[in-house]
């Protein structure tokens, strides 16, 4: 009831971190393996403004900080705890957030953004080293208040329908630099208030940063600044392809969706990415290791293309769909639908409980939940592939090692091993009526079978070769025949077959494809797009790089710069495959930079 002078808030918040922990957060930050995330981000913030509002009282951060990573060097805890301990820990951040808000705090959003992703994290990472099952997982977290049981309250229910409305995104569909591409609209908020006209954004669940070819946003966007540039290169070996920004943070609109301190791009130079023909951006919505940040003041050259770098990764960042999903707490899931046609309107993103409510979503149909990994992309397991009576094994599908199998919507083929895709092509030679099959570990340790018709694929033009460094992608082919549920927080996918498979020839190739050098896209906006192999036919993952000093398993994290929002920890799990049955962990955060 009294508003602290600031003196009195920095004292305060010094007696609040001298005192003893409760020991159920310290089990928390231990076995979370936050290493101090919420309170060192905190801190972090308080210092900053401090030293602008009342420099007499000096927090040493440094000291909290070591501090702080001496005790979540600790051996892991022993015991049980329970949730309740999150909010003891959750507490304290919130508190801050609030009295920063009541002393006129000029960062005020820098706040908001910080303590809301370290608080999703800290939850995230508590549920996860719950012990059982996820059903065990998921009625712990309705005792303790996190989910309510979905038939407890009818009037919840006919919210939760309202609801399931604004969470659906419409998509377009588009043939661009030779395939299909998903196009959602998105509009950053003007330095006015109002939404700026729509870009159309590529949708692409093989990257995780979403990036605006409209340079002119950097003058006509509400946004703040960050000490970050996103730089990202595609297409190893092809034509160069890549683009470099500064990241900012901002408020985002895409249907009714809105994406609240999100990060995003705005490109200030780019060759070879979807920014003509109608098409303004992309839209990566896979996981934050995907997301890398490098220092502003080190900006690559991509003026002469060839040989062009993106300086040393210092950071990651959430990406605005993931942290969108985060945000809400409890279960979080994301569902892709496409028609298989071009044209306005022919697919649909939906999120949370959305994902599971709408029309295209059939139980009866289901095929799955199979084993999701989180590695950055949403890869999968791949344990077998039959090619009309004859299989395949031996794919490794390890990402951390570059051996990915991913499913990919900006990718517009079914990208096959070479041995597979030779097999299928001597099968549509002769004519023979067959089916393409990949066999996934399902999340009750059967096998999940998801089949194709290969002459539909190959009336299509659906398939591709694998070049040198690919491994397999289910790209966005998989959305014509399959409706899909990616289960985030279960770890899982589920594919609900579609009553009616497309038929009719769409533009892709009609041949299946061969690995080729990919071509420039026109530099006249204005001239017909002829079918060419493109940059992005098929992405080519390569293996990951890690950030500087970081290898996968190690601990502590690399320590980020804590200018301007805070660090975003870079966790792992020792469990280096999350595709193995039984061991969908998620991979928190293992970073790729591509």
């Amino acid at each position: 009831d009294t508003l602290l002078a600031p003196g009195q808030l920095w004292s305060r918040a010094l007696q609040v971190m001298d005192d003893p922990l409760p020991s159920s957060c310290e089990h928390v930050r231990r076995g979370a393996g936050m290493h101090c995330l919420v309170y060192e981000s905190i801190w972090h913030v308080i210092d900053h403004v401090q030293q602008k509002k009342d420099s007499s009282n000096t927090v040493d951060v440094e000291i909290a900080w070591q501090r702080c990573s001496a005790l979540a060097t600790h051996p892991p805890f022993g015991g049980m705890w329970q949730l309740k301990s999150f909010a003891q820990c959750a507490l304290f951040p919130a508190l801050v957030s609030m009295l920063l808000a009541l002393q006129g705090c000029d960062h005020l959003a820098q706040v908001q953004t910080v303590v809301s992703n370290a608080v999703s994290d800290v939850k995230h990472e508590v549920e996860s080293l719950l012990p059982g099952s996820n059903q065990t997982k998921k009625e712990v977290r309705m005792q303790n208040g996190f989910l309510q049981p979905s038939n407890s309250q009818p009037s919840a229910r006919m919210n939760d329908n309202a609801q399931d409305q604004e969470d659906a995104i419409p998509l377009a569909a588009t043939s661009w630099s030779g395939g299909p591409r998903l196009l959602m609209e998105v509009s950053p908020v003007g330095a006015n208030g109002g939404l700026l006209p729509a870009q159309r954004l590529v949708v692409d669940t093989g990257s995780s940063t979403l990036a605006f070819c409209q340079s002119s946003f950097l003058q006509e966007a509400a946004y703040q600044e960050t000490n970050f540039i996103s730089c990202n290169l595609y297409n190893p070996g092809g034509s160069f392809t890549g683009y470099w920004g500064p990241f900012v943070a901002g408020q985002l609109h895409a249907g009714s969706v809105t994406f609240q301190n999100s990060f995003y791009s705005i490109m200030v130079q780019e060759a070879g990415m979807p920014c003509r023909n109608g098409i303004d951006g992309i839209f990566g919505i896979a996981f934050r290791q995907l997301d890398v940040a490098y220092p502003a003041d080190e900006r690559p050259d991509f003026g002469s293309n060839e040989g062009a770098e993106c300086p040393e990764a210092v950071q990651v960042l959430p990406p605005p769909m993931i942290q969108k999903l985060r945000s809400r707490g409890g279960v979080e899931k994301l569902g892709i639908y496409w028609s298989g046609q071009l044209g306005e309107n022919q697919g649909m993103l939906y999120l949370d409980n959305a994902a599971v409510t709408n029309e295209h979503y059939d139980k009866s149909s289901m095929v799955g939940p199979a084993v999701l990994g989180e590695v950055g992309w949403y890869d999968i397991a791949v344990q077998k592939m039959s090619v009309g009576d004859q299989e395949f094994t031996g794919f490794g599908c390890a990402p951390s090692s570059g051996q990915q199998c991913i499913m990919d919507t900006g990718t517009p083929s079914l990208v096959l091993p070479a041995e597979v895709f030779d097999s299928a092509v001597q099968l549509i030679d002769f004519g023979e009526s067959a089916t393409l099959t990949f066999w996934l570990p399902g999340i009750s340790g059967e096998a999940v079978a998801v089949s194709f018709d290969l002459q539909a694929l190959n009336t299509m033009g659906a398939l591709s070769k694998a070049g040198e460094g690919t491994n397999l992608i289910l790209g966005l082919p998989l959305w014509a025949f399959y409706y899909t549920v990616f289960d985030i927080s279960g770890q899982s996918v589920s594919f609900i077959r579609q009553t009616q498979a497309p038929t009719q020839e769409t533009p892709w190739e009609s041949e299946p494809i061969e690995p080729t050098e990919p071509l420039e896209p026109p530099l006249n906006p204005t001239e017909p797009s002829e079918p060419s192999p493109g940059p992005f036919q098929p992405f080519q993952p390569g293996p990951w790089v890690p950030i500087p000093r970081h290898e996968p398993g190690s601990l502590p994290a690399p320590e980020s710069p804590l200018e301007p929002f805070g660090p975003f920890q870079i966790i792992f799990e020792e469990t280096a495959n999350s595709s193995a049955p039984g061991e969908g962990r998620r991979m928190e955060e293992l970073p790729v930079h591509v």
